[in-house]
């Protein structure tokens, strides 16, 4: 009885840790989608100074 108690415990405890990483994971892909949107934008710019949109 006391075993299945414990096994319970240490079941919820990692799903919640578990949970904890994915939200860890997930805002940190969030950000780094903005981040290479911006890259993105800068790289379009550089690009085209550089060549004049000729290639």
């Amino acid at each position: 009885m006391q075993l299945s108690n414990f096994l319970e415990l240490e079941q919820a405890d990692t799903l919640k840790n578990v949970k904890k990483v994915q939200n860890v994971v997930s805002t940190e892909q969030s950000y780094l989608d903005n981040m290479v949107q911006d890259w993105a934008c800068w790289d379009d710019t550089y690009r085209f100074i550089e060549d004049r949109n000729q290639g």
